[in-house]
């Protein structure tokens, strides 16, 4: 009773080409994901099961080889910050609905794919890893949730919402420009409060700590105003 996926090809062109006749198959429950440019895992992982969900047979999507092949997760010390794999493919794809992630550890680094022999040459991204499941399974109730990126006013951002209950958004460092929220018709107050997912931790609270809809709300900057890092945020209906 396990699931059947199948691992794919790595470029965008080969998954149109090969994946659309699969679409609807009543034995494939998802597929393994091989993306060769980390840019493309967020919204790859949301067109593939947005389709498989419009055939009738949703698929799970788990992000398995990042790109590209000759370096997936460097080594720490010649990466220590991981900044680009945290941010385009643990929270790209998270954000995106998948199913998890494992990671990749590129042909032409020590401790490679084929012959690692120290895990603690990941230690940083290990640790990366756990601050973002610490998030989904302490403070989102994810299963209730969906990709809803259109909601929130940067596009280069993630939000993940369960509309007029919860969101979650995810802000890559460096972001300008107010940070606007949707609401839709809901009157209700709703709590923010932030999360390093570089450096982990408890949620803090913001310049602005509730709003209240309906539309556009401002949900102010992260705490103390930092936009060098990235952060994510969860908003709470309050009760």
């Amino acid at each position: 009773q396990h699931p059947v996926v199948i691992h794919t090809h790595s470029t965008k062109e080969q998954k149109d080409e090969l994946l659309p006749a699969l679409l609807g198959f009543p034995f494939l429950d998802g597929l393994s994901f091989q993306i060769n440019k980390r840019e493309h895992v967020h919204e790859e992982i949301i067109k593939w099961r947005g389709l498989a969900a419009e055939a009738g047979q949703p698929w799970l999507i788990g992000m398995d080889e990042i790109g590209f092949w000759y370096r997936g997760v460097m080594p720490d010390d010649l990466n220590p910050d991981h900044d680009t794999v945290r941010h385009e493919v643990l929270w790209g794809s998270l954000m995106a609905g998948s199913a998890g992630v494992e990671w990749y550890f590129g042909a032409h680094y020590d401790h490679n794919d084929l012959g690692c022999e120290d895990w603690r040459s990941r230690a940083n991204m290990w640790d990366q890893t756990r601050h973002a499941l610490d998030f989904f399974n302490n403070h989102l109730r994810f299963w209730e949730m969906e990709p809803r990126d259109e909601l929130f006013s940067l596009p280069q951002a993630y939000c993940l919402a369960n509309p007029g209950k919860q969101y979650a958004v995810y802000l890559p460092k460096n972001t300008a420009g107010d940070l606007l929220l949707d609401l839709g018709a809901s009157t209700a107050s709703f709590t923010i409060r932030w999360f390093s997912p570089k450096n982990g931790g408890v949620l803090m609270t913001g310049d602005v700590a509730e709003v209240k809809g309906p539309g556009q709300v401002n949900l102010g900057p992260p705490p103390g105003n930092d936009r060098v890092q990235d952060w994510a945020a969860v908003i709470n209906k309050v009760n």
